[in-house]
Formats: C-alpha cells, sequence, structure tokens
C-alpha cells in the first residue's frame, strides 16, 4: 500500500528520479508553520518506483538560519551517491536565503556549501560541481565559504539578452539575442562567438 505524508501537501515543489526505483520529491506541508508564517518544507524519497515514500533525513541547518525552511528544490543527481538540493529560507523574495546542499550517500546525510548563495531566488540554479554553480546568466564560484560570481558577460546591456550553460569550471555557452552563440573556456573570463543561430 502506498504511503503519503501525515500532514497533506500544498503543493509539489519538485521531483527528481535517479533511477526506475529511486527518487526524491518536495513539497510544502498544510499545518506546519514556520515562525514567520509561512509553510514548512519537506523532502520524501522511494524506493520501489514510487509505491510508497518516507521523510528524507533531517537537513542540518546554515549557521545563519533558525527556523525550517521554506522550499526545497530537487536537483537531478550526477549517480546514485551524488545529489544537491537547493534549499530557500524567508517567506518573501527579498527576504529569501537559499543555499545549496550536497550528498555523497545517496542522501542519507547533506551539507550545506557554503554561505547563502548570491543569485536570484527565481533563478533556476545548474550545479556544476561542488565549488561552482551557474543561475543561467553568471559563473558563481565557492571559495573560503563565500559564493561568488566569477563570469563576465557575453555581451554587454540588459542581462535578459542572454542565457549561460557551464559544462565545467571552465567551459560555458551563452546564447545571446537568441541568435548568437557563444562560447568561453576561461570560466567566463573571455567569451568568442562562435555561430549564427538559423532564422528560419
Amino acid at each position: 500500500m502506498a504511503t503519503s505524508p501525515s500532514s497533506p501537501p500544498t503543493y509539489a515543489g519538485s521531483l527528481a528520479f535517479i533511477d526506475s526505483q529511486t527518487g526524491r520529491f518536495s513539497t510544502a506541508l498544510d499545518g506546519s508553520q514556520r515562525s514567520d508564517g509561512s509553510s514548512e518544507a519537506a523532502l520524501y524519497e522511494t524506493h520501489d518506483g514510487g509505491s510508497t515514500w518516507k521523510p528524507s533525513s533531517a537537513l542540518p541547518l546554515p549557521a545563519q538560519e533558525t527556523s525550517k525552511p521554506s522550499t526545497i528544490d530537487t536537483l537531478p543527481f550526477s549517480t546514485h551517491a551524488d545529489g544537491y538540493l537547493t534549499v530557500s529560507f524567508g517567506k518573501t523574495d527579498a527576504h529569501i536565503a537559499r543555499y545549496l546542499y550536497a550528498t555523497q550517500n545517496g542522501g542519507n546525510t547533506w551539507r550545506v556549501e557554503g554561505a547563502a548563495l548570491p543569485t536570484n531566488p527565481t533563478y533556476e540554479v545548474n550545479v556544476v560541481d561542488t565549488t561552482h554553480i551557474d543561475d543561467g546568466y553568471f559563473l558563481f564560484t565557492l571559495s573560503n565559504g563565500q559564493w561568488g560570481q566569477t563570469s563576465s558577460t557575453p555581451v554587454g546591456g540588459d542581462v535578459t539578452r542572454w542565457r549561460v550553460e557551464f559544462l565545467s569550471p571552465q567551459v560555458g555557452v551563452a546564447l545571446v539575442d537568441n541568435t548568437d552563440v557563444y562560447k568561453t573556456s576561461d570560466g567566463g573570463l573571455n567569451w568568442r562567438l562562435i555561430s549564427l543561430l538559423p532564422t528560419s
């Protein structure tokens, strides 16, 4: 028989499967209130293809936070052992602090990777490795416990002109103005135009 959370979920935040049997989903639970009045986020996992679900291991609180998380976003695992979450604390976008969590044992335990991410909390996070992420616009690097922007812009102007994805800490690709494809081989310090997309 399938099992479900003891408190009804208010929404399914994200769902990610490692294989046909193992997956995780995040939600906010009705009746579980944080100190700021928002719902408490929860993480569940399945090991039988989704027939049954159980709460995942408790997430450690970052040193700067005192209340439970408001949202949890599961990110695809790179292996059965290695995976990431982004976990947010706070009620409104202006006061949300988002952190990167990592596991190396399939989610049995999680650790916080550095201080709060300096990215817009509404942007998706792409994990390049344990010390590099991108938010679709810039590359960020973890150094001495702090995340900092380390890539430059492919072109001038408003950030909405481009989207980037980093494949490694050095190699990234950017789409500019929906037509121009740029590439970097030095972590985003320099970009070069490599192609133009077809217009029809």
